[in-house]
């Protein structure tokens, strides 16, 4: 994955996304999306607020470019010590799937020279508090400021002019500070609506995945029609039955996600039925029906000569839990009725793991590194 120093690059680190099925609200993107524009017409909605509600719309779409956009907005990069956001590393590990290490890790540079441009006041210092901070710090300067003018009683006009003089200069030292903190949070305000607008733009062409999705899928395709067109058969075969929308199309769209995965491993890593144990420590069967196994071992052997030994079990815990919740998901196209957010979501995620895979044979899950989030240099 796309890393600074001293952070893995192991790609599929931490299995972030799943998103869609775990709403236990029930409401659709398009109602999210509609409550979440009508709120920025109301003057007492703050910007935190608002940079939440987008986020879990972006986070729910699986658009990884909008989460780490976002997602800067609500961390504290003042604090000592590497930022630790797992939803950050996360979408940050999913990119590299889809795009690659080069192509993410540029991408995540724009969008950290972006937050850097929007928190950066006039003489060029940015300011790295979290939104609510930066909210909470201009509510507190706002409160100083209307304490200032409250109008002094009981004093002789000698006293009552040197308060006035004493009260102006204070409010004129502290006003740039309030300009720079308003210019801020409106900027962090039009981001949010940016990216809800730029989410209503795709939903009203029918473009149901986000556009980093739609990227990463014509490398899916490519990439199996040269190493497991059997698997590409399958992918096709979901991606139709989904279109279908009918209960059983949506059933066999899962079954034919989980037979993708399974014809992927059969090119990549076909079974020999031995019995070999990982830098893990664990054994496992090389056996026709443990398409898990055999992508894992397929992992360890690609990775092994080129990371560390921690690296390499990282990998293999956070690929194994990537690979074990998507079979859940996929085994319920056999075992009960299938809603077309859950067929969508597991034929997304079944592309993302493809690609992870993908991207280790082909060498583009490690690449050009991009930075950490962007620190506060002050």
């Amino acid at each position: 994955m796309i890393t600074a120093p001293g952070v893995s690059r192991i790609p599929g680190q931490i299995p972030y996304g799943l998103g869609l099925e775990h709403d236990v609200t029930n409401k659709t993107i398009e109602q999210l999306l509609d409550e979440a524009l009508d709120a920025f017409e109301d003057p007492a909605t703050t910007v935190t607020s608002l940079v939440r509600r987008a986020l879990r719309i972006a986070t729910k779409r699986q658009d990884y470019l909008a989460v780490i956009r976002l997602t800067f907005e609500t961390m504290d990069l003042t604090a000592a010590g590497k930022p630790d956001n797992p939803a950050l590393e996360g979408a940050r590990a999913n990119l590299v799937a889809l795009l690659g290490a080069d192509v993410a890790g540029q991408a995540y540079t724009k969008i950290a020279e972006r937050h850097i441009r929007d928190r950066s006041s006039a003489d060029g210092k940015m300011n790295g508090l979290s939104i609510a901070q930066v909210e909470a710090q201009r509510q507190n300067i706002v409160e100083v400021i209307d304490a200032y003018r409250q109008e002094p009683t009981n004093m002789t006009p000698i006293d009552t002019y040197f308060v006035v003089r004493d009260r102006e200069n204070g409010i004129a030292k502290i006003m740039p500070m309030r300009q720079d903190l308003d210019m801020i949070v409106e900027r962090v305000r039009q981001a949010a609506h940016d990216v809800l607008l730029d989410t209503e733009r795709q939903l009203a062409a029918g473009q149901r995945r986000p556009t980093v999705f739609e990227r990463g899928q014509e490398y899916v395709r490519q990439s199996l029609g040269a190493r497991a067109p059997g698997a590409l058969e399958k992918f096709d075969a979901a991606e139709a039955a989904l279109e279908d929308g009918t209960p059983e199309s949506l059933a066999h769209a899962l079954t034919s996600c989980r037979r993708m995965i399974t014809s992927l491993a059969d090119a990549l890593y076909p079974a020999t039925g031995d019995v070999i144990v990982g830098p893990d420590g664990r054994a496992r069967t090389m056996s026709d029906d443990a398409y898990r196994n055999r992508l894992l071992q397929f992992a360890i052997e690609q990775l092994g000569n080129s990371t560390h030994r921690r690296l390499i079990e990282e990998a293999l815990r956070s690929l194994g839990e990537r690979l074990k919740r998507l079979g859940e998901l996929s085994s319920k196209g056999v075992h009960g009725e299938v809603s077309r957010v859950e067929a969508e979501t597991c034929l997304m995620w079944t592309y993302l793991t493809a690609a992870d895979f993908l991207r280790i044979a082909d060498g583009t899950s490690v690449g050009a590194g991009a930075p950490a989030p962007p620190a506060d240099p002050t």
